[in-house]
């Protein structure tokens, strides 16, 4: 059994690595009084690497009770986070859950090549997230939000991309946004994802 008054040190029976495991935060309820948000505190990147255990922030949220609707945020580092949102929360939780994140700026990757053979693209981060479960399908939506890569300013017009890198290797543009110095999207499945910027400079 678990006890989870602290953040502690243990080791996944069900998936194989170590992992932290993570308190349920107090939730903090929306104006309208229709969303529990329960916000962990800031994940170091180094734990989150390893693993983290979230089974007792997923369950306190489904079974949360005040208000119609629940969402779990996770922000990890200074500039990174993942929000899960209710169905989610109903359809993964009450079961053994931890989840791996590893961002790197490596680019050498043979997954990457398919995208970096395209001279106008240029990768500037890979995002890889697991979990011990079967993440193909969440029944829900994660929002991500990530680190706005930086533009260079050689005077040609750039778009910020995000490919999720399916199991295969085949790859899928996501709808994003930028927000800030963020770049936002919406996704149903853990995988990779690759940061890319684009030149989308009308040639004359």
């Amino acid at each position: 059994s678990h006890t989870y008054s602290s953040i502690t040190d243990t080791t996944c029976d069900d998936c194989g690595y170590i992992r932290n495991i993570i308190a349920a935060p107090q939730p903090k309820t929306s104006t309208n009084n229709k969303v529990s948000t329960y916000t962990v505190p800031q994940i170091e990147e180094n734990s989150i690497k390893t693993g983290i255990d979230l089974t007792a922030v997923f369950d306190s949220a489904k079974n949360n009770k005040s208000t119609q609707e629940a969402e779990i945020v996770l922000p990890i580092g200074n500039d990174l986070s993942l929000t899960f949102d209710n169905d989610i929360i109903n359809s993964i939780g009450g079961q053994n859950l931890a989840i791996k994140l590893e961002k790197t700026t490596k680019t050498d990757s043979k997954k990457l090549d398919k995208i970096k053979q395209n001279g106008k693209i240029k990768v500037k981060q890979v995002i890889e997230i697991s979990m011990n479960i079967d993440t193909s399908s969440l029944g829900g939506k994660v929002k991500i939000e990530v680190p706005k890569p930086e533009i260079p300013n050689d005077g040609k017009k750039y778009d910020v991309i995000v490919y999720w890198i399916k199991d295969d290797g085949t790859q899928e543009k996501m709808n994003t946004s930028v927000n800030g110095n963020k770049v936002v999207f919406d996704t149903k499945h853990f995988s990779t994802y690759v940061v890319a910027i684009e030149d989308v400079t009308q040639s004359t």
